[in-house]
Parts: C-alpha cells; sequence; structure tokens
C-alpha cells in the first residue's frame, strides 16, 4: 500500500517528464511493515486494534480480483 501524496510526487516526475515516462508501468510500493507493526500504528492513530477477517475472504478475493492478486504478490 502507498499514501496518495506518494502517488502524487510519482505523478509530478512523470507529467514533468513525458517522453521519459510515456508508456511505462512503475512499481511503487509504501514501508513493508509487519502484522504487528500496523497494528500498533492502528493503535495509537485510531486508539483500538487494526480490524481483521478471516483468512478466506481475502484469499478469495485475491482469486477474484486480479490486479489485487497482481499488488499482493
Amino acid at each position: 500500500m502507498i499514501t496518495t501524496s506518494d502517488i502524487g510526487e510519482f505523478a509530478v516526475i512523470a507529467l514533468q517528464q513525458p517522453k521519459v515516462y510515456l508508456g511505462q508501468t512503475l512499481s511503487i510500493a509504501g514501508d513493508n511493515l509487519t502484522y504487528g507493526e500496523i497494528d500498533a500504528v492502528f493503535r495509537d492513530v485510531r486508539g483500538k486494534p487494526l480490524p481483521t477477517t478471516y483468512a478466506f475472504v481475502g484469499a478469495a478475493l485475491n482469486l477474484v480480483v486480479k490486479d489485487l492478486r497482481t499488488m499482493c504478490v
């Protein structure tokens, strides 16, 4: 996952140099955090634990949504 502000920074670079980035695909990502680290940040910001769901829900989404499957590899 990546913040929209980080995506915006890459968009500005691409728009400023269209000949370099025209037709290109860039893989960008945010921090690589463990579940525990994500939960700690969530608790700090929201004051409650990170919500969870059953693993089969995430697995089903990965099977059905090709873009999600690509992002999570």
